[in-house]
């Protein structure tokens, strides 16, 4: 079965998974219990400080492996 083939509302990444949280899926309404606790904007602020520090350590490899790709070309 290809991802074509494959209802929308299966296709979940474990790695977003938010405990708790239900599966939308395409064409539903969205009207969905939120998890217990869940404070969107919250929520949205903390995954986009940690997508901000992700790219900072993507930074800091990458400057790592230019730096050892200088040293062993010299």
């Amino acid at each position: 079965m290809s991802l074509t083939d494959t209802p929308t509302e299966r296709l979940v990444c474990p790695a977003f998974h938010v405990p708790g949280a239900r599966d939308l899926g395409a064409g539903r309404s969205g009207q969905q219990d939120l998890p217990a606790g869940l404070v969107v904007g919250e929520e949205i602020a903390r995954r986009e400080a940690h997508l901000a520090r992700l790219a900072e350590a993507k930074a800091i490899l990458e400057a790592r492996a230019a730096s050892g790709r200088a040293i062993r070309g010299a």
